[in-house]
C-alpha cells in the first residue's frame, strides 16, 4: 500500500457502525491507518488528551490535523489524499448523487430509524455505562420498553428503505451503486446501515430478531450487496490490516508529526456567524438532545472557516499544536462562551 505522510490514525470502537464505514473508506482505498481502540461511551482519555472533546466516534488524525465525524473525514481524504484512487465520482452531477445518498444515510431517517430497531439483548444495551452515555447524548433514557415502543414504525420505514434499494437502486442487476465493478463511494455511504441490520445481535445488529423481514428470499439483491461488500473489505483488510497501537502510541505519532493541510487555511468572510481568523471560538455539534450533550464542545482559535468545514487550533496536553476540524452540517460555530454573532435584525431579509 502507498503511505502519504504524515501518518493516519482512526480512534474508534468495534461495535461503532459509523467507524466501520469509515474503516472500509480507508481500506478499500488502500490507504494505510494506525488504529487506536478507544471506549464505547465518555470519557476517552486518548482524545481528552490531545484537546478533542468531541463526543461521537470516529475520529481521525492525519498528522496533527484531527477531523471529528466519518462525513468530514471521508470528504477531506477524498478532496486531499491524492497518493491512492478515489472512491468518488470526478463528473460534478455524480458527486452530488454520492452526497445525496449519504445525507439520506445520516440525516434522512435512515441511520435513525434503523437505530430504532435495536433490541433490548443487543450487545452493548446490556452495560448501564454505556446506557447512562447514551442517555447525555441523546437526552431519552433507553430501557427494554422504550426499545419496543418505536420498534413498529422503525420497521414500517426499514421496509421502504429496503424495498428502495431491492426495486430500484439494484432494481438493474448493477453489482455496486456506483455502477462499477468494485465499491465506490455511493456504497461507502449507503451500504453500512444495511450490513448494520444484517449483523448478530453481540454487533448491535438485528437480524436475529427480524428473520421474517430481513431475509434472502424478501431482498435477494440487498443480501447479496452486503455480502459482496463483506467479502471484499475482508479480503482486502486480510491482505493490509491496520496496525494498532496503544493510546500512548497514538499521542506521539500526533506530536511528533507535521501538518496535513496548508498552514493557513481559508477564513471566509462571508461566512454568516462574522467570526474572524484568531477569535477564540466553539465548536458545538448539534446531533444531541441533551443540555449535556450539547455543552460537550471544542474550544480553540478559529484557524478555518468555508461553506463546508470549521477549524480551530488548540494544544495537547503536552502544549503541542494541533488543528480540529469539524464539518458544517449540524455544528454550530460561535465565540466561545457565546451566542451566534449575528443578531435576528442583521440577517438580510429574503
Amino acid at each position: 500500500m502507498a503511505q502519504e505522510s504524515p501518518p493516519i490514525v482512526l480512534f474508534t470502537y468495534p461495535e461503532s457502525v459509523v467507524g466501520r464505514r469509515t474503516e472500509w473508506y480507508l481500506t478499500l482505498r488502500g490507504i494505510s491507518y494506525n488504529l487506536c481502540e478507544v471506549d464505547n461511551k465518555m470519557p476517552r482519555s486518548v482524545l481528552d488528551r490531545l484537546d478533542v472533546h468531541y463526543r461521537r466516534i470516529p475520529v481521525l488524525a492525519v498528522g496533527r490535523d484531527i477531523y471529528c465525524d466519518s462525513r468530514c473525514i471521508i470528504d477531506h481524504l477524498e478532496k486531499l489524499y491524492t497518493s491512492r484512487p478515489k472512491l468518488g465520482s470526478e463528473h460534478p452531477y455524480e458527486r452530488g448523487i454520492e452526497k445525496i445518498l449519504e445525507t439520506w444515510a445520516f440525516d434522512g431517517g435512515l441511520f435513525a430509524r434503523t437505530a430504532q430497531m435495536i433490541t433490548p439483548d443487543a450487545g452493548l444495551v446490556q452495560h448501564r455505562s454505556w446506557l447512562d452515555d447514551r442517555a447525555e447524548l441523546t437526552g431519552v433514557r433507553f430501557s427494554a420498553e422504550g426499545l419496543k415502543g418505536g420498534v413498529k414504525d422503525a420497521l414500517s420505514h426499514a421496509r421502504l428503505h429496503l424495498r428502495m434499494v431491492e426495486e430500484e437502486l439494484l432494481a438493474d442487476g448493477r453489482q455496486w451503486l456506483s455502477g462499477g465493478q468494485q465499491p465506490g463511494l455511493s456504497d461507502v455511504h449507503v451500504l453500512w446501515i444495511f450490513d448494520w441490520m444484517m449483523r448478530p445481535k453481540e454487533a448491535m445488529g438485528m437480524a436475529h430478531a427480524y428473520p421474517w423481514l430481513l431475509n434472502e428470499q424478501n431482498y435477494p439483491r440487498t443480501m447479496a450487496w452486503v455480502k459482496r461488500m463483506a467479502d471484499v473489505f475482508n479480503t482486502a483488510q486480510a491482505k493490509h490490516p491496520p496496525r494498532r497501537i496503544s493510546d500512548i502510541e497514538a499521542v506521539k505519532l500526533i506530536e511528533s508529526s507535521a501538518f496535513w493541510q496548508a498552514d493557513e487555511l481559508p477564513v471566509e468572510s462571508l461566512d454568516p456567524t462574522g467570526l474572524v481568523r484568531g477569535e477564540e471560538v466553539d465548536l458545538i455539534a448539534l446531533d444531541s438532545a441533551s443540555a449535556a450533550g450539547i455543552n460537550r464542545r471544542d474550544v480553540g482559535r478559529l484557524e478555518g472557516l468555508t461553506v463546508t468545514s470549521a477549524t480551530i487550533g488548540t494544544e495537547t496536553k503536552n502544549g503541542v499544536h494541533v488543528r480540529i476540524h469539524y464539518q458544517r452540517t449540524n455544528v454550530r460555530v460561535v465565540q466561545a462562551g457565546g451566542k451566534p454573532r449575528l443578531t435576528a435584525s442583521e440577517i438580510p431579509k429574503l
